[in-house]
């Protein structure tokens, strides 16, 4: 197995691959991120990622943080839309609980086009496994 390391994304992402490692045993004592903090950590890695596998990988850490935020409710489920001919790409992250969708944290708008991202999401499909991740693209 190849492990691709990003340096400059992961410089950018240092608090939140610190939050992303703790163990169980460690979230007593460390304080979880409030969504304001979620959401300009989220603003700040998505602009840092400027290849599809950094986003993608981006991606997957924010999400494994988000899941160990008390704040949030429900599933945790990721969307990307684009459209066909665009060369951006909006990731909504959102909570499902009882068949309602909530917001978990702003959309991001990448400039990379939603084919090259989710050829990056098939090559890694196990930083994902277990999440509910939705590719949508629209017609232009």
């Amino acid at each position: 197995m190849t492990v691709l390391v990003f340096p400059r994304l992961m410089r950018t992402m240092g608090k939140l691959a610190a939050v992303a490692q703790c163990t169980d045993s460690d979230a007593e004592t460390q304080r979880a991120p409030t969504p304001d903090e979620m959401s300009a950590l989220f603003q700040r890695v998505a602009a840092a990622a400027t290849l599809p596998a950094e986003v993608v990988r981006a991606v997957a850490h924010v999400a494994r943080v988000l899941r160990r935020c008390p704040w949030l409710d429900g599933d945790l489920c990721i969307e990307l839309s684009g459209a066909a001919d665009a060369s951006s790409t909006i990731v909504h992250l959102f909570t499902e609980y009882g068949g309602v969708r909530t917001r978990a944290l702003p959309d991001v708008v990448l400039d990379l086009a939603l084919d090259d991202i989710d050829g990056a999401l098939q090559a890694a499909p196990e930083l994902f496994a277990g999440q509910n991740v939705v590719s949508t693209r629209t017609l232009s």
